[in-house]
């Protein structure tokens, strides 16, 4: 689905009208830091931040660090 949606998807993401912000996990295999490198080039408006060791899942493997980039991002939306 991938590869097969992605013009769709990233059109979608370049076209938002509402504040976007990427918190990626650097060294996840299937979606690490060349997907977070290919966002900030396709999607310049967002926020994006790599959490380098990170792997898929930067909720349960950094949940503190993921509330410290998360929170701001929210509540300056407000």
């Amino acid at each position: 689905d991938r590869r097969r949606h992605r013009t769709r998807w990233v059109s979608a993401l370049q076209q938002s009208t509402v504040p976007l912000k990427l918190i990626d996990g650097g060294a996840d295999p299937v979606s690490g830091r060349h997907m977070y490198d290919y966002f900030k080039v396709m999607v310049p408006q967002a926020e994006a931040v790599c959490f380098p060791e990170i792997g898929h899942y930067p909720q349960t493997e950094a949940p503190g660090r993921l509330l410290e980039e998360l929170l701001p991002f929210i509540n300056s939306a407000n």
